[in-house]
C-alpha cells in the first residue's frame, strides 16, 4: 500500500480533561489534511481505590471524555470517530482495564516506564515482557511505540553494557514481534521515533507483522506535519506490512477471533482490583514477619502491618492535600478572571473529594483484611496458602460483579472450612459461618461502593482519627481558598 494511504487515519489523538474544549478544533484540521478516520485517545483513569495521579486522567472524568466524543461523532458523520484509551497493562488492574475496555471503542497498549532506566542494561526485556503480557491479556487493540525502549541505549555509561544492551534489545524485539504475530495485533509506527529504531521495523517488516503509520498528535495543529518526504522514502524501504485504509480496531476485534477469545476467558477468571491489592499485601506481610506457629503472634504481626499500610495511605492522602492547597495558593496569585478560577477551584473540590473517598475505602479494606485474616484462624487455618486463599476470596465474594464465580468462591471457603474441622479445627464451622462476611446479607456485594464503611458498619478509632485528620487538613484548606478569592 501507498505511504498516502496510511496518512488518512490516525488513531493516536491525545485529547484530555484539559483540552476538551478544543475537540472540535482537531476534528477541522484533520479534514482539511485529509484525515477521514481519526481516534481520541485520554489516558485510562485511576480505579476508585487508587490515589488520583497527576499525571493520568481520573474515573470520575471517563464518562464525560466519552459523552463528548460521542457528540463529536454525531455532529460529523462524514468522518470516521472513535473514543479509546491508552494503558499500561497491570496484573492487579486487569479485571479493572477490563471494565474501561467496555465503555469505549479500542484500547491502546503504550508503555511509559520512567523507572531502571539509567545504565540498565536490561531495561528492554523488561519492557518486551510488559508489552508481551499486555497483549496476551487480549484487552488491547493495538501497540503503540512498541519500539521505544531502544531510546534508552544512550543511558548506558560504559561499552560493555552498551553491548548487553545491545544484545537484549535483539531479544525483545523477537518478544514483541512473535508475541503481536501471535495475536495478530497491529504494531504503531510512530513517525517521531523512526530515525532510532529502525531496527525494530526491519525485524516486524521481515516478519510481517501488521503496521499501523501513527503520530502521537498533542495538538491539533500537529495534522499538518505528518508529510514528511524524508521519512516516507525511510518508511517505503523497510517494505512494510501496513493494514489497510479501511482498518477499524471495532471491526478489528470481531474478526480476529484468537483476541476475542482470549479477552473473554481472561475477563472471565479475573480478579477484582480490591482482590488483587488484598492478595499482594497480605503476601508481602507473610514475606516480612517472623516464622511462628503461634496464631496470636502471627495475627498481631499481621494487623501491626495493616495498621502501619494505613498510615502510609494517610500521610499519602496528606501530601495530596498539600499539593492541592499549593495550587490554590497559585491561583489566587494569577490573572484569571473570577469565572476561570471558579472552574479551577471546582475542579480541586473534586479532587479533594475523591482522594478523601479514596483513603476511606482503602481503610474500609484493610478493615476487610483483618476480619478475614480473624475468621481465617478462627476456622483452624494453620498456613499462610490457606489465609490468603481464605481471605482474598472473602473480598472477592463482596467486590465481584461475576454472580457465578461467586457462587463457586462460597463452596470453595466451604469446602476449606469442612477440610480444617476434619483435621482438627477447634471451633464450631456452622456457628463461624454464620459470621463469614461472606454470607453478610445486610451488605449487597454487588455495590464496591459500600467499601467507604468497614465490613461490621464502623470504622475503628485508630481509622477514624486519621480520617479526621485528614479531613481537617483540607477543611482548612478550604477555608483558606475562600478566604484568598474573597
Amino acid at each position: 500500500m501507498e505511504i498516502s494511504e496510511t496518512k488518512k487515519y490516525n488513531y493516536h489523538i491525545h485529547i484530555n480533561s484539559n483540552s476538551l474544549q478544543n475537540a472540535n478544533e482537531y476534528v477541522l484540521n484533520a479534514r482539511l489534511n485529509g484525515i477521514n478516520v481519526i481516534g481520541f485517545i485520554d489516558y485510562a483513569p485511576t480505579s476508585e481505590i487508587e490515589f488520583p495521579n497527576n499525571s493520568k486522567n481520573v474515573y470520575s472524568n471517563i464518562l464525560e471524555y466519552i459523552s463528548l466524543i460521542n457528540g463529536l461523532k454525531r455532529d460529523n458523520p462524514d468522518m470516521t470517530i472513535l473514543c479509546g484509551l491508552e494503558a499500561i497493562y497491570d496484573e492487579t488492574r486487569e479485571s479493572y482495564l477490563g471494565e474501561l475496555r467496555e465503555k469505549v471503542d479500542y484500547m491502546i497498549l503504550g508503555i511509559h516506564d520512567e523507572n531502571n532506566l539509567e545504565n540498565n542494561p536490561n531495561y528492554s526485556i523488561e519492557y518486551a515482557k510488559k508489552v508481551c503480557q499486555g497483549i496476551e491479556s487480549g484487552i488491547f487493540d493495538l501497540v503503540v511505540h512498541p519500539d521505544e525502549f531502544l531510546k534508552f541505549r544512550s543511558n548506558m555509561d560504559t561499552e560493555d553494557k552498551r553491548n548487553e544492551f545491545d544484545n537484549n534489545s535483539k531479544k525483545a524485539i523477537e518478544l514483541i514481534t512473535s508475541t503481536a504475530l501471535t495475536f495478530n495485533i497491529p504494531l504503531e509506527l510512530n513517525t517521531e521515533n523512526i530515525k532510532n529504531t529502525i531496527e525494530f521495523w526491519k525485524i516486524a517488516s521481515l516478519k510481517r507483522n501488521r503496521v499501523l503509520l501513527g503520530k502521537n498528535i498533542k495538538s491539533s495543529k500537529e495534522f499538518s506535519e505528518l508529510s514528511n518526504t524524508e521519512l516516507d522514502d525511510l518508511i517505503h524501504n523497510l517494505h512494510l506490512n501496513f493494514v489497510q485504509k479501511e482498518y477499524n480496531p471495532i471491526l478489528d476485534r470481531l474478526q480476529n477471533q484468537r483476541l476475542s477469545y482470549t479477552y473473554r476467558n481472561r475477563q472471565s477468571k479475573t480478579i477484582t482490583i480490591y482482590t488483587s491489592l488484598s492478595k499482594r499485601l497480605l503476601t508481602k506481610i507473610f514475606e516480612t514477619i517472623p516464622k511462628t506457629d503461634d496464631k496470636e503472634t502471627i495475627i498481631y504481626y499481621i494487623n501491626s502491618y495493616l495498621d502501619n499500610a494505613v498510615n502510609i495511605d494517610g500521610e499519602k492522602a496528606n501530601n495530596i492535600d498539600q499539593h492541592l492547597l499549593e495550587r490554590i495558593e497559585t491561583i489566587s496569585n494569577t490573572n484569571l478572571s473570577i469565572n476561570e478560577k471558579s472552574k479551577e477551584l471546582t475542579r480541586i473540590k473534586s479532587e479533594i473529594t475523591r482522594t478523601n473517598e479514596v483513603l476511606q475505602r482503602r481503610i474500609s479494606l484493610i478493615n476487610l483484611i483483618k476480619d478475614g485474616v480473624k475468621y481465617a484462624f478462627g476456622v483452624g487455618t494453620n498456613n499462610e496458602q490457606d489465609v490468603i486463599e481464605i481471605v482474598t476470596s472473602l473480598i472477592e465474594i463482596k467486590t465481584t460483579k461475576n454472580d457465578s464465580n461467586k457462587k463457586i468462591l462460597i463452596d470453595k471457603i466451604t469446602e476449606i472450612e469442612e477440610r480444617l474441622k476434619t483435621n482438627g479445627g477447634k471451633e464450631d464451622v456452622a456457628k463461624l459461618a454464620r459470621h463469614n462476611p461472606a454470607f453478610n446479607n445486610d451488605t449487597p456485594n454487588s455495590n464496591t461502593n459500600l467499601f467507604i464503611w468497614s465490613n461490621n458498619g464502623f470504622i475503628n478509632l485508630m481509622t477514624l482519627a486519621i480520617i479526621v485528620s485528614f479531613i481537617l487538613g483540607f477543611g482548612i484548606g478550604l477555608a483558606y481558598m475562600i478566604l484568598k478569592i474573597n
